[in-house]
């Protein structure tokens, strides 16, 4: 086992090399298939030539594939200046880095057995700094994502449960041994990193759906992988083990199939994520409320109440397009409703009492929740009805001003715009 971990923790190292690493001179050389086009306003893209018709070219840029008019673009030379799409690539900085500094650089020294006071200071100090230079090192000519970073979060963060729940299905509680586990854990997260890197972009996936998908792959970990054997009542830590790798795989396939028909942007994720969330502590509500004391009871009710509240929360933000702001104020609404809750239960009574507070904190996330969605789905309506192609208008202001002051103003009193 300790030969193992250390080929897999020495493959963890040549991976990211191989794999990350995209070859610049392979966008010269197949010409074929891949053109470089410049549009008539001067914009210089990399695309993906998919097909050619008489009329238009369709091209794949990054993650979107378009139907351009053949007249609207012209090759240009090859070593002419490319833009890259690299509006993910800070966020993959950041993750490593972060991931590096509060997992890998303890991690893997305490998986490889080293006890030397300095060399555990190091090899901390390295691997926190490779956390940044290699990604940007790898990166540094290559295409980024939105898509592609948040893979890559997903993966290096939640890889390291699935290479928790590897281990306890592999060893049991038998042969466990916490150098090992962690080991796993670690060789786990970067190559699910990698992994969901490369997915997000083969299955041309927006910045918007990886997050959406990612949620749904959290709540099948959360769920089906944690409250769903507390529920069944396991006793087998190898069952607890495959729930864990089972309930997020259901989770993600099943986000994939669902994201599939809708646009989704990174505020519907947060919305959805919120719903769940808001969901599983309703249940937990009701578990209060009904004085549930069993072992089972309210972990099944609190996985009951979060896949309800996430059913409903995909319905709702259905078309809804919300921006990641809006995302963000509906997820801090809802929380500053669950303390608005809990400050007037305070005020009622100061004792502890779980079902008042409970309560009343749930109600007012609920409220918070509700009132912000509201308020960004009409915004987002708003946003949408400005854009129509027909607008008429009524200005008023003329005619008070012509009954005001003896002048020659003058300006329209209504009209009917029109957008083509």
């Amino acid at each position: 086992m300790k030969t193992l971990l250390k080929i897999a923790l020495g493959l963890m190292l040549i991976l990211p090399g191989t794999v990350l690493s995209q070859d610049w001179t392979r966008w010269k050389a197949d010409s074929n298939q891949v053109q470089i086009v410049k549009t008539k306003n001067g914009s210089r893209i990399r695309a993906r030539v998919v097909a050619i018709n008489p009329e238009y070219v369709t091209i794949k840029i990054f993650s979107q594939t378009l139907d351009l008019p053949t007249d609207s673009i012209k090759s240009i030379k090859i070593d002419d200046q490319v833009v890259l799409d690299q509006e993910g690539r800070t966020k993959v900085l950041l993750t490593s880095t972060a991931i590096s500094l509060g997992f890998y650089g303890w991690g893997i020294p305490t998986a490889l057995r080293i006890k030397n006071n300095q060399a555990l200071a190091a090899s901390y100090l390295f691997i926190g700094a490779g956390g940044f230079f290699l990604p940007y090192y790898l990166t540094q000519k290559s295409e980024v994502s939105d898509a592609a970073a948040t893979g890559y979060l997903y993966g290096s963060t939640r890889g390291i449960m699935h290479g928790l729940g590897s281990y306890i299905l592999a060893a049991g509680e038998r042969h466990w041994d916490h150098r090992n586990a962690i080991g796993t854990m670690c060789a786990a997260s970067i190559a699910e990193g990698i992994g969901f890197y490369h997915l997000a972009e083969k299955l041309n996936y927006t910045g918007g759906r990886a997050e959406a998908v990612g949620v749904y792959g959290d709540f099948g970990l959360v769920n089906l992988g944690i409250f769903a054997p507390m529920t069944l009542g396991f006793d087998d830590s190898r069952s607890n083990g495959a729930a864990i790798l089972l309930g997020s795989g259901t989770g993600l396939v099943a986000g994939h199939y669902l994201t599939a028909n809708n646009d989704y942007t990174r505020g519907d994720a947060f919305a959805l994520s919120d719903a769940g969330v808001l969901g599983g502590y309703a249940g937990l509500t009701i578990a209060a409320l009904t004085e549930m004391k069993g072992e089972k009871e309210i972990p099944g009710c609190v996985m009951a109440g979060s896949l309800t509240g996430l059913s409903i929360g995909e319905r709702l933000i259905r078309n809804k397009n919300f921006t990641t702001g809006q995302g963000w104020m509906i997820r801090l609404s809802m929380l500053a409703g669950a303390l608005t809750g809990g400050g007037v239960a305070y005020l009622i009574r100061k004792e502890p009492e779980p079902k008042l507070y409970s309560s009343l904190s749930c109600l007012g996330a609920l409220g918070g929740y509700a009132v912000m969605f509201s308020s960004a789905a009409a915004s987002s309506d708003n946003a949408v009805s400005q854009n129509k192609p027909v607008h008429f208008y009524v200005n008023p202001m003329p005619l008070w001003v012509k009954g005001s002051r003896k002048n020659n103003f003058s300006a329209p009193v209504a009209g009917l715009q029109m957008m083509f």
